[in-house]
Formats: C-alpha cells, sequence, structure tokens
C-alpha cells in the first residue's frame, strides 16, 4: 500500500491562499466579462483581459500542483492574509452584480477605474512572495502572472486615456 503524503499546516495553508487566489482570478474574469456583455463596442478588450484572467486561474492550478509534487523545493512560514482575498472576491461579486442592476448609470471610466484599482491591488503582486523556490517552472508561472497584471494595468491605463480623450471631443463639441 503506497504512503499517503502527509501535508504540513504550512502547506495546506498555502494551498488554501493559492486556491483562494485562483477563484479571485476567476472572479476577475467574470467581472471583465461582464463589462465586454455592458460594453459591446469595447468587447475584444475586455475579452482580452478575461481571457489573461483565466490563464492566472490555470497557472494557479499549474502552481499548486507543482507545489504539492516538490514540496521540499519550497519555503514557508511567508505570512500571507488570506481574509483580503476573500474581502476581494467579494467585492468584486459585488461590483458584478451593480453592474447588471445599474449598467445605464455607470460610465466606462468607472468601471476603468476599479479594474485598474483590481489590477493595482496588493493582491496582483503577491504570487512571488507566497513561497520562496528556486523551482524554476513554479516562478516562471508566479513571474508569469505578475507581468500580465502589469500589462493589464498598462492597457486600462491606456483605455482610460482613449475614454478621457473621446470625452473632451464630446464636451467641446458641446460647448460649439
Amino acid at each position: 500500500m503506497p504512503k499517503k503524503k502527509i501535508i504540513s499546516k504550512d502547506l495546506e495553508s498555502v494551498l488554501e491562499v493559492l486556491r483562494t487566489m485562483c477563484r479571485l482570478e476567476l472572479t476577475i474574469k467574470s467581472l471583465y466579462n461582464t463589462c465586454a456583455e455592458i460594453w459591446q463596442e469595447d468587447a475584444k478588450f475586455w475579452k482580452v483581459l478575461a481571457n489573461e484572467e483565466n490563464e492566472h486561474a490555470r497557472n494557479i492550478g499549474k502552481m499548486i500542483s507543482i507545489l504539492k509534487k516538490k514540496t521540499e523545493l519550497f519555503q514557508f512560514n511567508r505570512p500571507f492574509n488570506i481574509s483580503a482575498v476573500k474581502a476581494a472576491i467579494s467585492y468584486v461579486k459585488y461590483y458584478i452584480q451593480k453592474l447588471k442592476s445599474f449598467q445605464k448609470f455607470i460610465l466606462l471610466d468607472e468601471v476603468l477605474i476599479f479594474a485598474l484599482d483590481l489590477e493595482n491591488s496588493l493582491l496582483e503582486h503577491k504570487y512571488t512572495e507566497i513561497v520562496k523556490t528556486n523551482d524554476i517552472e513554479y516562478n516562471t508561472l508566479s513571474v508569469k502572472c505578475f507581468s500580465q497584471s502589469k500589462e493589464h494595468r498598462e492597457r486600462l491605463i491606456k483605455k482610460m486615456a482613449e475614454f478621457k480623450k473621446k470625452m473632451d471631443i464630446k464636451g467641446s463639441n458641446a460647448e460649439v
């Protein structure tokens, strides 16, 4: 009979954080898909972000597998507050409902600011800090998620500038 691998409290805690972060990524994906439905003229923009959030979730799943298989290569005891991740999930779900209920009253710039705040949140920067390891595959996935979040921020800032320019043009045409 094969020996069952004993999972330490530290490992289980890290796995729970990663699973919860995976749920956060999928919740953000839902937010971006909702935005694609509401702002159909920008659907491609939102769908790209949603697909990348899905990729983050898949990468976190791979990170979990690596962590389980190669536990001995990881250093734990790096505190992480899972409550913050759970609170973020709840708030994004609330915001999705708000969008669906009040979409006619919410401007694109408000949603862009909300999305940018999410991408700027400390949670999106924590992938490389949850555990310490020299495992190349794990670190590559972690850095990829971090890099894509940075790209998201840059795209959201660009979209905000485009929206502001569009509003400035509309405003100046209204004055004529």
